[in-house]
């Protein structure tokens, strides 16, 4: 239900000495006034101040300007920021103007109010404010008799009321690197989810900020985690031990790929159990050399026709092993093809229309990687699993939407990070190579863009933008969809700032906690004061950060989310879903589109196998 904000009194008197009070005081202040206005001749426009009392306000002063000065009159807003607590269902707040001169009659004191943000909070004719949910607010005021317009800004606050560790009881090793404790602070639209965290005893075990525990020496101490707001807390124990806990087996993951021909290549994946065992690296090895190597990192090149022995064993001498059948190839090398490629207007093709490309090389790259009909496989030289610990442990933490964004775990993370999740259908678009346009025209982008609000009849817009900034005109509509709402949200509608409309199309600089006022701000600073600037500005913004620039070069959806180039930098989005959602959009303007030639480009972990897009 909507939280309804009741007007605040002027004054509130609680007895008899009070009021007499108050009377002076008024009483005072008109001696004031009168003798303020009677200097007709004085040019500073500025008299002794009136000073108004309130309860939930401090004192303010305000300086009254003469009649002679500006007769048509002005006003003045008792506050310019204000924040409200929403206790329950309701808050009090409310809009106070005074009128310079006093002598000014009701029918010239009309007043037009408006809120930037009407799912936030509406204002009525009497500056009276309703509440609908937490967030920030912009309310103008505009003096109908002389046009001045004042704006006040209102934060609307949902106070936090507990908080809850997802463990009362952690055990670790002394051996262990850290460990991520997590809080839940309710409600779940609590505005300030700040938890400062404090362990008992840092001899035993310290916690950073982001509640990383890292043990330190043998014992058991108490960590607590408390509430910025409300100074709410909770509770947990850690018991710091010193056991080493061995590898109890080894295990192939992919043995279902025992024959490959010559040329080809593989990764090799392989489990470890248990998962907390303290020493879980492994090494591969391969009986014939000859028939096929495999490097450290679980590769296999085949070079012979033969048999091998592929082995993988942990560090205490668990083992396992695949026996690799070598064939004759039908095809020529994909290794010999990629030392040939010198230009991307010369690529070789085998017999079966495949094309083999080299991706160049970095600190996580492998050699080459391997496109095989328009499908580009780029090795990178970390795990998942190290890879999800990377993002585990950046601020802010991956988020998840549960109906609202908090944080992700580990498995969560990995789920989204792993590309053998999400690949078939319309997921496999988010390996989708954006640093080109896809050639749709105009006309065809219009026909999916009817209906949805302020990109109705913008394709020719998009189509500009693609062309200018090297980008997909496909990616650019159903990025602004999925951020605008379909053209619905009020920081695509346009809101004012510094007196001034602008608009954002793609919620560049539109964080988290002042979505509407950030978003704003940047759009101003940007010079979007156009749908049409709005678009291609952001288009070139997305280009020169990410898809086509020149430090990291982020051309999917994929590597704008988690950038495996540079892990843990320059990533797009918190939400471990984003690239998904994404691709979910694109597919469905594809699918108007089937004739579109498209290529793709897919990560490779290390011991993962290439997956096949469907």
């Amino acid at each position: 239900m909507p939280l309804k904000i009741k007007p605040i009194k002027r004054l509130h008197l609680k007895n008899k000495k009070q009021l007499l009070f108050g009377t002076v005081v008024a009483l005072a202040a008109v001696i004031v006034l009168a003798a303020g206005l009677a200097k007709t001749t004085d040019n500073s426009g500025d008299f002794s101040p009136y000073i108004i009392g309130d309860r939930d306000y401090p004192s303010r002063f305000y300086h009254y300007t003469s009649f002679n000065e500006d007769p048509k009159g002005k006003i003045k807003l008792s506050w310019k920021r204000n924040k409200i607590r929403l206790e329950g269902d309701s808050a009090e707040s409310k809009i106070l103007v005074k009128f310079y001169p006093i002598t000014l009659d009701e029918q010239d004191r009309k007043m037009e109010y408006k809120s930037s943000d009407d799912s936030i909070a509406t204002v009525d004719e009497r500056g009276n404010i309703t509440a609908h949910k937490p967030g920030n607010v912009r309310i103008s005021a505009k003096f109908l008799k002389t046009g001045q317009t004042e704006y006040a800004e209102l934060e609307i606050i949902r106070p936090v009321t507990g908080i809850l560790l997802k463990k009362n009881t952690i055990n670790m090793n002394i051996s262990d690197a850290w460990q991520r404790l997590e809080a839940e602070i309710y409600p779940d639209d609590a505005t300030d989810k700040t938890v400062k965290w404090e362990s008992k005893n840092t001899n035993v075990v310290t916690i950073d900020d982001n509640g990383t525990l890292k043990p330190v020496g043998i014992g058991m101490t108490e960590v607590t985690a408390t509430s910025q707001d409300g100074g709410f807390t909770a509770k947990c124990f850690v018991n710091v031990i010193n056991k080493v806990i061995d590898v109890e087996s080894v295990t192939i993951q992919n043995k279902g790929s025992e024959r490959m021909a010559v040329g080809e290549s593989m990764n090799m994946i392989a489990s470890v159990l248990p998962s907390n065992a303290k020493n879980k690296i492994v090494s591969w090895s391969s009986s014939s050399q000859k028939v096929a190597s495999i490097s450290k990192t679980g590769k296999i090149k085949a070079l012979a026709e033969g048999t091998t022995d592929i082995t993988v064993k942990s560090a205490n001498g668990k083992t396992d092993i695949m026996k690799l059948t070598v064939e004759k190839s039908s095809r020529p090398s994909a290794l010999d093809l990629t030392d040939k490629v010198t230009s991307s207007q010369n690529i070789p093709t085998d017999i079966l229309g495949n094309t083999y490309v080299n991706s160049g090389a970095s600190s996580n790259h492998g050699s080459s990687s391997v496109t095989n009909g328009g499908v580009t496989y780029t090795s990178y030289n970390i795990t998942l699993d190290s890879f999800a610990t990377l993002q585990m442990g950046l601020y802010p933490p991956p988020k998840i939407w549960k109906g609202g964004a908090v944080s992700a775990t580990k498995e969560e993370t990995m789920e989204y990070m792993n590309p053998e999740s999400y690949y078939t259908g319309a997921y496999k678009y988010q390996f989708l190579d954006l640093s080109h346009s896809n050639g749709v025209s105009a006309d065809d982008l219009n026909r999916f863009l009817r209906g949805k609000g302020i990109l109705s009849g913008m394709g020719q817009t998009f189509v500009d933008a693609a062309k200018e900034y090297n980008i997909s005109e496909v990616y650019l509509v159903a990025h602004a969809c999925l951020e605008t709402g379909n053209g619905t949200s009020t920081l695509s509608n346009g809101v004012e700032f510094g007196g001034t409309m602008v608009y954002n199309m793609f919620g560049i600089g539109a964080y988290d906690d002042s979505a509407l006022y950030s978003g704003s701000k940047r759009a101003y600073e940007k010079g979007w004061t156009s749908p049409e600037a709005a678009i291609k500005g952001g288009a070139a913004w997305i280009s020169e950060w990410y898809i086509n620039a020149s430090s990291s070069r982020q051309n999917t959806l994929y590597k704008m989310l988690w950038n495996p180039e540079t892990p843990g930098e320059h990533q797009y989005a918190t939400d471990i879903g984003w690239a998904v959602k994404q691709a979910i959009n694109i597919e469905k303007i594809f699918a108007s589109f089937p004739d579109v030639v498209l290529s793709y480009d897919v990560p490779v972990y290390m011991g993962q196998t290439a997956i096949t897009l469907q």
